[in-house]
């Protein structure tokens, strides 16, 4: 799996940032999964992405993860906010820890 270090493109979060993007996730995690959507009560995988990170001040397209992803290297330190994509770039989401990521289903 290819990992792309995107959220402020920074290895580590700042952490009133962190904080936020976990509380975020708390209150989101388990809404159901519709293609297209991009909450507040479904998502699909971009729209959850793009979701959070708009409802915490990262303003970008909802289609710009892929464009991020083709034009940066993998990530060296890959931590908390790291977006992860895989199935040829079909599927994204956020990465957790080491061994879990967040992500729409």
């Amino acid at each position: 799996m290819k990992l792309l270090a995107c959220l402020l493109l920074a290895a580590a979060l700042p952490d009133d940032l962190a904080q936020n993007l976990s509380t975020w996730l708390e209150q989101n995690l388990g809404r159901p999964y519709v293609w297209g959507a991009t909450g507040h009560k479904s998502y699909d995988c971009s729209g959850f992405v793009w979701r959070m990170l708009t409802d915490n001040g990262i303003f970008l397209k909802r289609t710009t993860a892929r464009k991020l992803y083709l034009a940066t290297d993998p990530a060296t330190e890959p931590a908390f906010g790291t977006l992860v994509f895989f199935d040829d770039l079909k599927h994204v989401g956020i990465l957790h820890d080491q061994r879990s990521f967040f992500h729409a289903s």
